[in-house]
């Protein structure tokens, strides 16, 4: 986005990161590049933040909802406050940034595009995530379902499902279960780094593609779900009995 000579709002919890990597690519690019402290799941805040952007730029044309956490353990394992914090982030924080995005939007005559970070497991299942799962499941039907409004009015919605990326996710995780903490980066696929993801996800959002999913075996996975799901039900029953086999 920035060697394409975007003006960038970089917001992140972790406010110094943000900071960094905006002067890091201001350096780099040049251009306009700023950055915030942010929590997603303080709506006011949130809806604070892209008001400004609006009023200070005169438009706001993407939003990239991509901020997230995820979990590891079985649902019996799972407290309320966990469960609570996934939905907190994963899905309240893309409605609270889809509403007032939207809104924004419909008061400009070219519209513009919402990105809203799904994941394959919101294509799929994905047993001892159960929350994570839940969350990215309803990031796509809201997505789908929005970008169904927003047509006649020129807003695009888009929702990144990807497989596994390698990114702090993993780090920062919560876990359920003495040793879940240990099985999360024991992951049978090959993570792709962050810098081909965002060159798939740009390259995705440039075709207005409704479902950005990649990579292959993502693709693959979903499809199975659809029109073969007994190999898959095989393959969680597997996963499942070796995860507590580690965890016990």
């Amino acid at each position: 986005m920035a060697v394409a000579g975007a003006i960038l709002i970089i917001a992140d919890l972790q406010a110094q990161l943000a900071q960094e990597l905006a002067a890091q690519l201001t350096q780099q690019y040049g251009g306009k590049i700023t950055a915030l402290g942010l929590d997603v799941s303080d709506e006011q805040a949130l809806r604070k933040a892209l008001r400004n952007t609006a009023t200070q730029y005169g438009q706001l044309d993407y939003l990239f909802n991509n901020a997230g956490i995820g979990i590891v353990g079985e649902m019996q394992h799972i407290s309320s406050e966990q469960w609570r914090r996934v939905i907190e982030v994963n899905l309240m924080g893309v409605i609270y940034g889809c509403a007032e995005a939207y809104a924004i939007m419909l008061q400009q005559a070219k519209g513009g595009h919402i990105v809203n970070t799904a994941s394959l497991a919101g294509l799929t299942g994905f047993p001892t995530a159960v929350p994570y799962a839940t969350s990215k499941h309803a990031v796509v039907g809201l997505t789908r379902s929005l970008r169904a409004e927003g047509r006649d009015y020129n807003i695009r919605v888009s929702a990144v499902c990807p497989g596994f990326v390698e990114s702090n996710l993993y780090d920062s995780s919560l876990t359920a279960g003495k040793n879940s903490r240990k099985l999360i980066r024991n992951i049978p696929f090959r993570r792709i780094s962050a810098e081909r993801a965002a060159d798939i996800i740009l390259r995705g959002v440039a075709q207005n593609r409704e479902i950005i999913a990649f990579p292959w075996y993502t693709t693959l996975i979903a499809w199975l779900t659809v029109l073969f799901p007994l190999p898959l039900r095989l393959l969680y029953a597997k996963s499942i009995r070796e995860f507590r086999q580690k965890n016990n």
